[in-house]
């Protein structure tokens, strides 16, 4: 279940993204060829289009917000923040910059609204995996069974004023791959409009 899940995530993820990027494109003053550039950041291909402008400087822009992004939002990075609201699971709150405190308040606004089917606070069963790296493997339904308790959006704590995020058990982890991607969309099309 967490499998299909985790595909249907993706997929929308890279719908919503290409979606946005094109709708960030205005079809006022045409522009004969395109201007494009494509890198694989987040872990996918990221490519914009811009259809009404020559500017390079706006795809540095995109690009240079999107690399920012991928430093604050992943995890495994050694540094991110989301490392470090993991780390600090169960010990203390993490004060988080705006982008990361909007995507987390909103990943558990989706995880409200599905009644936990989306939850953020996956990380210990996608970690199992080690999806990406050399020791990549599917895990037993032991070792699944046995980080189970620790998934749970109810034991993430926000502080508004504070902008601070805290996992209430050692051992939660976040994981924002079912968000970050759709997320980063939005943020491009802001870049463009």
């Amino acid at each position: 279940m967490i499998k299909n899940l985790r595909k249907n995530l993706i997929f929308l993820t890279l719908l919503i993204f290409s979606l946005g990027i094109l709708a960030g494109c205005s079809k006022d003053n045409k522009v004969t060829t395109p201007l494009s550039r494509s890198e694989v950041l987040m872990g996918t291909v990221v490519d914009v289009s811009l259809y009404d402008s020559n500017d390079e400087k706006i795809l540095d822009r995109v690009f240079e917000k999107v690399k920012d992004l991928e430093k604050t939002l992943s995890i495994n990075e050694n540094g991110t923040l989301v490392d470090e609201i993991n780390a600090e699971a169960g010990i203390k709150p993490v004060k988080v910059d705006d982008d990361t405190y909007t995507i987390i308040k909103k990943g558990i606004e989706y995880a409200k609204l599905s009644n936990g089917l989306f939850d953020i606070s996956v990380g210990p069963i996608v970690k199992l995996w080690n999806i990406g790296l050399p020791e990549a493997k599917v895990p037993t339904q032991e070792e699944i069974n046995e980080k189970l308790p620790l998934i749970g959006y109810s034991d993430i704590e926000l502080n508004e004023n504070d902008k601070t995020v805290f996992l209430k058990r050692p051992g939660m982890m976040i994981d924002l791959g079912g968000i970050a991607k759709g997320y980063t969309a939005d943020v491009i099309s802001n870049i463009l409009t």
